[in-house]
């Protein structure tokens, strides 16, 4: 009798530790500098704005007369979107053209926010509304 009772508490403890597991992972990962963990990157790497959105991060940069947008996962590995749109204040939206590593369309000067939509092969959709501040300049 006492050694059923010993398996059983046994089984417990091994199946709770086995549960814990990928909770134990992610923090010790978490504890190692910001790039270590799921979502715990939130610097921009381009100089521009940074959104998290779901699982994905935006990054807004306005370039050149341009703006372009680089989407990337919860670790910040690139995500290749299908496609995306830009919209400035309240204005229509423009079809966003795929440029080497990022998605752009022609900046609009005096805007004071800019919404992207982007859409990720598995259908999903994102959007960030970025607001813009005085200091950004679109001929950076």
């Amino acid at each position: 009798m006492r050694t059923g009772w010993l398996a059983t508490c046994g089984a417990v403890v091994l199946g709770l530790a086995l549960a814990s597991m990928p909770y134990l992972m992610y923090a010790a990962r978490a504890g190692h500098g910001h790039a270590a963990g799921a979502h715990g990157d939130h610097e921009p790497h381009l100089g521009g704005q940074l959104a998290m959105v779901g699982d994905h991060h935006l990054e807004l940069v306005r370039k050149g007369g341009r703006i372009h947008l680089y989407t990337s996962d919860a670790w910040r590995r690139p995500v290749d979107a299908v496609g995306a749109s830009v919209r400035f204040d309240e204005g229509e939206a423009v079809a966003m053209q795929r440029e080497r590593f990022s998605l752009s369309s022609p900046d609009l000067i005096g805007a004071h926010e800019v919404t992207c939509d982007v859409w990720l092969p598995a259908g999903e959709r994102l959007e960030s509304t970025f607001v813009l501040a005085a200091t950004d300049s679109p001929g950076r």
